[in-house]
């Protein structure tokens, strides 16, 4: 569903799991609200493009069916200050991750 045109903001998982680590570091009992992401907007068409290209299908582009769901913003992007005041910093981008999933994919075939 969707524009393809929604933007959001792309995590690795091994970002989110280092970060799950620092913040159990720094848990305290006002349990604080923190955001993971990478301050880095990317549509969802975007993502697929390059998950296309990088699984080398020509040819092949996203299709949406243009049907916006209701209640989904059009760009979310996560405010990290407080990971960072943890000095928490994504560190893996997602052009990087999307290669390195292919590529562990690819082998597993």
């Amino acid at each position: 569903f969707g524009t393809g045109e929604e933007v959001r903001d792309w995590l690795h998982v091994e970002d989110v799991a280092k970060l799950l680590f620092t913040a159990a570091q720094n848990a305290t009992i006002d349990c604080p609200v923190v955001n993971a992401g990478s301050e880095q907007g990317v549509s969802v068409k975007d993502i697929l493009q390059y998950l296309s290209d990088q699984w080398e299908v020509s040819g092949l582009p996203p299709v949406f069916s243009s049907k916006v769901k209701t209640g989904d913003p059009n760009a979310y992007i996560a405010g990290i200050s407080k990971a960072r005041s943890w000095h928490w910093e994504p560190t893996i981008n997602w052009h990087d991750g999307i290669t390195e999933y292919v590529s562990w994919y690819k082998q597993c075939q």
